[in-house]
């Protein structure tokens, strides 16, 4: 289910957004609030932006994958402008999502495209112009998800694929790079709930050449490499709809409607959208009775009712890596992360924590243990 309005609202403010995205690299600030943020400010997705607007082009232009060859250094994102032409399903997605060709062909025409690096894997990503996820994605690198050791973690060492879901897939960037860093060993299953943010998780895969699989086949099991992409969220129970708040120039920051039964953001200009949802059980069972390597969830909240929904179920023992965030958790949802690993591949943001002068609540790995239950 997308909402009409808030497409047509994301439409308008990436208008704002486009063509001359005035935030530096070098001033990496003039992208957003780069300093102490408050938990509330992080979770709501309210930073600044600085932005200018200009005409659009009515063509719709993608780059090249010759043109993004060249792989950054890290922390860094080259921008390219080379078109070529999208492949029909993207089209037609992109159609479906944005409500028209036309309003497809604007996003994809003022989108901000280039290589970057992801846990050292040369990646061609393109995001939504003037969302700071162009910073933010090759400041976090995936480091701390521990994304060199999954062979390790197999049930059949010898033989066995790389069970993955994605929980929030934002731009794809941590599926996209765990399937080339292991190429023919990775099948994945997807989600992310953002219409606008979907597009470009699909076409970043493309631009990745990271396969496309259906659900049907996939849920068949065997060695067949590929990601399952689900414009969808997820909770523990799978209600039939979820209301998701996402700021044009802030995706990562993205937070469930401030109320469950209607569209309600931080603010009057944050696009809100009513998306289908997937239960947890429904997720591990894409892959029958197999392990799942890596489950990641940084999907903004919706691990409050799907952690415990996972942790207190039959399928607990399957899960082998849990990575991801943890959104101002209560101590007992602190406890349950902490089973995999001793939470040391996750990051919480601890509200309680915040009255700790200028401390802006975030806590890494093993702390979250300590400090985050009390």
């Amino acid at each position: 289910m997308v909402n009409t309005l808030s497409l047509l609202g994301f439409l308008a403010l990436l208008l704002q957004a486009q063509a001359t995205d005035t935030c530096s690299l070098a001033d990496p600030a003039s992208c957003g609030a780069q300093g102490t943020r408050s938990l509330l400010q992080m979770s709501a997705g309210m930073h600044t932006a600085s932005i200018a607007s200009t005409t659009p082009s009515s063509i719709a232009t993608t780059p090249s994958i010759e043109s993004l060859t060249r792989a950054p250094s890290k922390g860094s994102f080259i921008q390219t402008k080379h078109p070529v032409s999208l492949p029909p399903d993207l089209v037609e997605l992109g159609t479906r999502l944005f409500g028209s060709t036309a309003a497809m062909e604007l996003v994809v025409a003022q989108s901000s495209c280039g290589p970057m690096t992801y846990a050292n894997v040369s990646l061609h990503i393109c995001i939504a112009t003037g969302d700071n996820a162009k910073n933010r994605l090759p400041e976090e690198d995936g480091e701390g998800y521990g994304l060199d050791t999954l062979l390790d973690l197999r049930s059949d060492k010898s033989k066995g694929m790389i069970n993955m879901l994605d929980f929030g897939g934002n731009y794809g960037v941590v599926t996209i790079a765990t399937s080339k860093k292991y190429p023919g060993k990775v099948r994945a299953v997807v989600a992310e709930p953002v219409p606008s943010t979907f597009f470009f998780l699909r076409w970043n895969m493309y631009l990745n050449g990271v396969t496309v699989v259906d659900e049907t086949a996939f849920r068949k099991g065997g060695s067949e490499a590929g990601v399952v992409a689900l414009q969808q969220a997820v909770s523990g129970p799978g209600d039939s709809v979820l209301r998701i708040c996402s700021a044009v120039d802030n995706s990562m920051n993205s937070y469930l409607s401030l109320d469950s039964n209607a569209c309600k953001c931080y603010d009057d200009k944050t696009p809100c959208f009513e998306v289908p949802v997937a239960s947890s059980d429904h997720m591990l069972d894409m892959f029958g009775s197999e392990d799942i390597t890596l489950l990641k969830m940084d999907c903004e909240g919706c691990e409050k009712s799907s952690l415990p929904t996972i942790a207190n179920g039959a399928g607990a023992a399957r899960v082998k890596r849990l990575v991801g965030e943890l959104h101002d958790p209560d101590p007992s949802l602190v406890q349950l992360a902490c089973k995999w690993d001793n939470a040391k591949f996750m990051t919480a943001y601890c509200s309680r924590l915040v009255v700790q002068g200028g401390f802006d609540g975030r806590v890494d790995g093993p702390d979250i243990c300590k400090r985050c239950t009390i």
